[in-house]
């Protein structure tokens, strides 16, 4: 079951209603919950999300943490045996101190068992808040960053060695079609950072065409996909659906090697509006 709350204010409903709801968040067939542009939510509904469901997406969320708390039953407390192993994490620029502090790195959070994290690069450059996060997560299999067309500037992104990780997707949505420099720093450490990927995949919506300056001219992406020895696909998603030609064009001459092994493959997403929160058991193919 999903519950998604989308673009509001935490409601100031009845005292019988939240009672209701919190029973209803409280059932065992609960297992995911998204929340997306949302003000004032209470810290401890945050939470009970967390401790509670196997995928929870928190985007662009304000706490407060002054509200007063909800309070769910304790029989599903009691019960729970559930493990979050899916976590998306988008914070208002200016609010990741307040989201990091007050819920995901408490103690009272056990993130070892995420499997699937996904994170918006807000801050120029900054991975701060993921790093963090990171560094109590051992078990990351499938890490998904968002690179947000507000950024100014595109400096260089440096991830933390990661392992276990063998799905990386790199998503963006950008006025003119082409791929951002920081996005590709980190293509370009993927050997030394991430050296058991298996699965790349890119995510590039876009308003305008394909142009020939869409790619920085550089081999050292190329040489870092060729030193990934589990390498078995690299997958541009691609929209407008009428520059995915275009691209795989200029993208199998730019990387050679990648194309020499047959790991590239291009397609359009199958709707515009793809989102990583919708729904969350069909998020991307990875296999």
């Amino acid at each position: 079951m999903l519950s998604r709350f989308h673009r509001s204010n935490w409601p100031p409903y009845s005292h019988h209603f939240w009672t209701s709801f919190c029973s209803l968040l409280a059932l065992p067939s609960m297992r995911c919950l998204g929340m997306t542009s949302c003000r004032r939510v209470p810290t401890s509904f945050i939470r009970h999300a967390l401790s509670s469901y196997e995928q929870v997406a928190l985007c662009d969320i304000q706490l407060d943490s002054r509200h007063v708390d909800c309070a769910f039953p304790s029989q599903r407390k009691a019960q729970s045996t559930t493990s979050l192993h899916r976590l998306v994490f988008e914070y208002m620029a200016g609010r990741e101190d307040e989201m990091l502090r007050d819920v995901l790195l408490s103690p009272d959070f056990d993130l070892r068992r995420i499997r699937s994290l996904g994170f918006a690069v807000h801050a120029r450059g900054s991975l701060v808040g993921f790093c963090q996060i990171a560094l109590r997560c051992n078990s990351i299999v499938h890490l998904e960053l968002e690179f947000v067309n507000r950024i100014e500037r595109e400096e260089p992104i440096e991830l933390p060695h990661l392992l276990g990780l063998r799905f990386l997707t790199l998503r963006q949505s950008i006025k003119a079609l082409r791929l951002r420099r920081d996005m590709i720093s980190v293509l370009e450490t993927v050997h030394e950072r991430t050296p058991n990927l298996e699965v790349v995949n890119v995510v590039i919506h876009a308003r305008e065409p394909w142009g020939p300056s869409s790619y920085p001219q550089t081999h050292r992406v190329d040489s870092a996909l060729r030193n990934l020895p589990r390498l078995r696909r690299i997958h541009f998603r691609i929209y407008p659906s009428s520059e995915v030609m275009a691209v795989s064009r200029d993208m199998r001459q730019k990387l050679p090697g990648a194309n020499a092994a047959s790991l590239l493959v291009f397609t359009s997403p199958a709707w515009r509006n793809e989102r990583r929160m919708e729904p969350f058991s069909n998020h991307l193919d990875l296999v």
